[in-house]
């Protein structure tokens, strides 16, 4: 009985495994995102590097210097701390789908190096209106696949009384270029967004780094 427990649990935990790794993995020390701030396709789009500790230790500071650099330029952060919890933030110019060599380090110490993607934009044609009880077709364009690609859906609530909202990420094939969203997939508050999420992932032993373009419409 034992030895079926044991070979129960190894099967278990490999299935967890195979799910879970293109997944983000919680036991990263670092968790990296640069995401666009632009709404839309602009020619020169402005990203937002974020990087949050997740150790959950006082081993790293506010005080401690951090550096940035992409493509050889060195690109001033900011790091905020609140208990346990640190992030160092910054703004950079970067372009769709612009392969660049970053480096992130604390105290002189590489934290992550490495060569990344920012994913391609993904134009969509977007419907004119948009009524979540029915279903609603979604197509796109893009130059070459990304690693990830999500649909995304935002039920707001407009009334002050009674705040809320609800947000759903549907995650289609990177070679998707249509999706059909089903009726009822989020419910009707009064204003609705639909958009899409372009996705690259990067990990090494102790930081995960994602790179999204995300492009909206609000109905």
């Amino acid at each position: 009985m034992r030895k079926l427990f044991f070979i129960t649990l190894l099967v278990v935990c490999s299935i967890l495994f195979t799910t879970c790794k293109s997944q983000k993995p919680e036991e990263k020390s670092w968790d990296i995102t640069i995401r666009n701030l632009n709404t839309g396709f602009v020619e020169e789009p402005h990203f937002s590097f974020l990087a949050k500790y997740n150790s959950g230790s006082k081993s790293v500071s506010e005080l401690d210097e951090y550096t940035l650099i992409i493509d050889s330029l060195n690109i001033p952060v900011e790091a905020t701390e609140s208990g346990h919890d640190l992030s160092v933030s910054a703004e950079v110019l970067l372009s769709y789908g612009q392969s660049c060599a970053v480096t992130f380090s604390r105290n002189e110490s590489v934290i992550f190096s490495g060569n990344i993607k920012i994913p391609n934009f993904a134009f969509c044609n977007y419907p004119e209106s948009f009524n979540p009880t029915q279903q609603q077709s979604l197509s796109w364009t893009l130059s070459e696949d990304n690693q990830q690609q999500q649909i995304y859906l935002c039920a707001t609530s407009t009334n002050i009384a009674d705040p809320g909202q609800v947000k759903k990420y549907i995650s289609v094939s990177s070679n998707l270029r249509s999706y059909t969203i089903p009726a009822g997939t989020i419910p009707t508050y009064g204003e609705n967004s639909l958009g899409i999420v372009e996705t690259n992932y990067y990990n090494t032993e102790t930081v995960h780094l994602s790179t999204i373009i995300m492009d909206s419409r609000t109905y």
